[in-house]
């Protein structure tokens, strides 16, 4: 569904791609020509990445120092990060829409081919972020997020100012979800909760562009999940538009 007042601060789709593609550290230069006109900004940023995988004993996070190149557009609220053998397309407010989104993965995906020819994705991501911001006065959790529904238990219902909960679970071969709800007092005075989503994959793909059925599968499930998890009142407050997609 399409609201007029979206929740969503950022959207994610990100791809590591395997280590026998031929990497060079003039990709970045190489890389930059190709997408300039869309994303004129450049910034290097040494980040702590994290990669989620399962194990028998569930899924585990790893943290590892990575170099990056930013490539941002000149409003700052689009960027593309490239690293060794890594490529994430970023969307921060205001969320342009999945067909714009998915549109602008798709060119990133074509000029890292372009610069790293034989790369083949190891690793598809996508990731939603929605935030939204309450009155703290009679709040209660359970009037905003449905807590007797397919995520989150009862316990959570009466909760007034902080809680965090967590699911992480398979949903096909080699596809796994995760959720986490977190609600905190925001530094304004209200409450903020916050609902983060991500679909990845570990299947291999032998481009970005052949990924787009199972981004297009991710994008759908997250939808489906963040109205599995809303109430009505939630809902209205967002303003569902008549027709359309997120």
């Amino acid at each position: 569904m399409r609201y007029t007042n979206p929740s969503i601060i950022e959207a994610l789709c990100e791809f590591q791609f395997n280590g026998e593609s031929d990497w060079d550290p003039t990709a970045y230069g190489l890389f930059y020509a190709e997408i300039k006109h869309d994303f004129p900004n450049r910034e290097r940023r040494d980040v702590l990445a994290a990669t989620s995988s399962q194990t028998p004993a569930g899924v585990e996070h790893q943290f590892s120092p990575q170099p990056r190149m930013w490539f941002g557009t000149a409003e700052k609220n689009r960027i593309v990060q490239l690293g060794e053998r890594l490529l994430a397309v970023n969307a921060l407010k205001p969320y342009p829409g999945w067909d714009r989104l998915r549109e602008l993965v798709l060119t990133a995906g074509e000029a890292y081919h372009a610069v790293v020819p034989g790369a083949t994705v190891a690793r598809t991501s996508v990731r939603y972020v929605d935030r939204l911001e309450f009155p703290s006065a009679g709040f209660r959790l359970g009037d905003w997020i449905k807590c007797d529904g397919e995520y989150f238990s009862r316990q959570l219902a009466d909760c007034t100012s902080m809680a965090y909960s967590r699911i992480a679970q398979p949903i096909g071969d080699q596809e796994h979800f995760l959720l986490s709800l977190t609600l905190e007092p925001a530094a304004s005075g209200s409450i903020s909760l916050t609902l983060d989503t991500e679909l990845f994959c570990e299947r291999p793909f032998p481009s970005v562009k052949a990924t787009t059925d199972l981004l297009n599968l991710f994008h759908t499930k997250i939808v489906s999940a963040f109205e599995a998890c809303i109430t009505d009142k939630t809902r209205a407050s967002l303003v569902p538009e008549s027709g359309g997609a997120t």
